[in-house]
C-alpha cells in the first residue's frame, strides 16, 4: 500500500464473517463441559449457529483440520480458552486501535498447540468458505463474503490498480485476475487475520512471492503495531519522500521520511524491508533514464533547447503522475530537469 488503498463494499460482510467467528471462541471459552454442546449452542446463536454446524459436520477431506480443531478447543481447560478466546478479540481490533504504541498482538504468544487449533479453524474458512461461490449466512442473510465478491468490490473501489501492483506501482495487464490476494500481517502468525479485511490487499505476485513472502516486521508480536504501517489506514507515498542519488554512475533510489523523524523513517525502512522498493525501483532507473534519453539524442539540441523541452516533458509527465505506473518516472524526470540537467545533457553528447 505505497499507494492509496480504499476500502469496499463487501468490507462489512467480512467483519461480519470475522466477528461470528470471534464470537464462537468466546461462546467456547463459556461453555461447560469438554465438548460442543449443539443444542446450547443452536439456543445461544439462533440465526448463525445452522451454518457454523454445517461447517463442522461432514467427512470431506478438507474439513477433518476444522473438526479436530473444534474437538481440541473444547478439551482444553475453562481457563486456556478464556485466554484464547480474549487474544483472538484482542487482535481482531487492530486497526481500530487508537494507540498502535501500546498495541501488540497477543495470539502469537500462545502455547503452540492453541496457535495451531486457530490456524486450523481460520484457515479452514479462509481456504474454503470464502472460496466458495454463495457467501456464508449470517444475522439471517446470506453474505457476500467471498473472495469473487470481495476482489470485485475491491477493484471497483480502486479502479486506478485496475493494472498496477498497489506497493511496487508496477504495471500488469489485468490485476484482479494476476495479482496476489496478500495478507499484509502473515497468517501463519496471526491466524485470525486470515479474513480480516484491513488485512487483505491485492499485490503483484513479485511483491508477494519473492520479496515480502512471509516476512514479519513485527517479529511474531514482539513489537508495537506503531512499527508499521496499516493498509487502509496509512498510505506510504503520503509519509515518503522519493528522492535519488548517483552511485558507481548508476541512479538509485532512496525512501526518506518527508517530516524527518526517527519513528517515520524507522516504518519506511520496515515497509521497504518487506518489498525491497528502493532495490527494486533502482533497477527500474537505467530504462526510465535510457527512454528519456533517446527522446532528445542526436538531435543537436543546445542547453537551452533541452531545457525548454524536458521541463515541458516534466510538465506533461506531472499531470500523469495520479496514475500510479507513471509516478516513479514522474519523480526521476523532475530530478533529471531540476538536479541533473547537465549531466544528462552531457550524456547526449555520447555515442
Amino acid at each position: 500500500m505505497f499507494w492509496k488503498l480504499y476500502r469496499n463494499s463487501r468490507e462489512q460482510d467480512m467483519r461480519d464473517l470475522s466477528t461470528l467467528l470471534v464470537k464462537f471462541f468466546a461462546y467456547a471459552a463459556a461453555q461447560g463441559g469438554t465438548s460442543l454442546n449443539e443444542a446450547a449452542f443452536r439456543k445461544a446463536f439462533p440465526q448463525n449457529a445452522q451454518w457454523l454446524l454445517n461447517q463442522f459436520h461432514g467427512s470431506q477431506k478438507n474439513r477433518a483440520g476444522l473438526q479436530q480443531a473444534v474437538k481440541e478447543l473444547f478439551q482444553l481447560p475453562h481457563a486456556r480458552r478464556r485466554a484464547i478466546a480474549q487474544a483472538v478479540v484482542h487482535d481482531m481490533t487492530f486497526d481500530k486501535t487508537h494507540d498502535p504504541s501500546r498495541f501488540f498482538f497477543s495470539v502469537p504468544s500462545l502455547p503452540k498447540k492453541e496457535r495451531s487449533i486457530l490456524d486450523s479453524f481460520f484457515k479452514y474458512f479462509y481456504e474454503t468458505a470464502f472460496h466458495r461461490k454463495q457467501g456464508p449466512s449470517i444475522n439471517g442473510r446470506v453474505t457476500k463474503a467471498t473472495r469473487a465478491d470481495f476482489t470485485a468490490a475491491y477493484y471497483r473501489a480502486n479502479r486506478t490498480l485496475l493494472r498496477t501492483c498497489p506497493v511496487c506501482l508496477h504495471l500488469g495487464s489485468n490485476a484482479a485476475k494476476e495479482n496476489d490476494l496478500d495478507h499484509y500481517f502473515p497468517k501463519a502468525v496471526y491466524s485470525p487475520l486470515f479474513l480480516h479485511p484491513s488485512n487483505l490487499i491485492f499485490t503483484c505476485k513479485y511483491c508477494n512471492e519473492t520479496y515480502k513472502h512471509t516476512k514479519d516486521v513485527l517479529k511474531a508480536g514482539n513489537n508495537p503495531l506503531s512499527k508499521v504501517f496499516l493498509p487502509y489506514r496509512d498510505t506510504v507515498k503520503e509519509h515518503a519522500k522519493v528522492v535519488f542519488y548517483r552511485k558507481g554512475g548508476s541512479d538509485c533510489v532512496k525512501l526518506l521520511a518527508a517530516d524527518g523523524t526517527a519513528g517515520e523513517q524507522e516504518k519506511i525502512d520496515h515497509f521497504n524491508y518487506l518489498y525491497q522498493l528502493e532495490e527494486r525501483w533502482s533497477s527500474d532507473i537505467g530504462g526510465i533514464f535510457e527512454e528519456i534519453r533517446k527522446l532528445y539524442a542526436g538531435r543537436n539540441l543546445s542547453r537551452e533547447e533541452l531545457r525548454r523541452k524536458l521541463n515541458e516533458k516534466c510538465a506533461d509527465m506531472q499531470t500523469l503522475s495520479e496514475f500510479p505506473d507513471k509516478f516513479i518516472q514522474s519523480k526521476y524526470l523532475s530530478w533529471l530537469c531540476e538536479t541533473m540537467f547537465d549531466a544528462f545533457y552531457d550524456s547526449l553528447q555520447i555515442t
